[in-house]
């Protein structure tokens, strides 16, 4: 279940038994279909709290590819 981002909170949040999943999204900007690299607060039932970034396989394969680069070119 989804629950829309309002005006006073910024998160689109996912409930499921296992997790509650809280994703950061910019308002005028991200919608569902075309979000590619987000921040997320997780709870779990054991109560425990994470936090989160997902990132696309491009934007990961960008970031390795840098690892062969100079420190100056980060």
């Amino acid at each position: 279940m989804m629950a829309p981002v309002s005006t006073t909170d910024p998160c689109v949040t996912v409930e499921k038994p296992a997790f509650v999943a809280r994703f950061l999204l910019d308002r005028e900007t991200d919608i569902e279909k075309t979000v590619a690299n987000v921040d997320a607060l997780v709870d779990l039932p054991d109560g425990s709290r994470w936090a989160l970034t997902v990132l696309t396989g491009g934007r990961c394969r960008g970031l390795l590819g840098r690892r062969g680069s100079s420190p100056g070119d980060r």
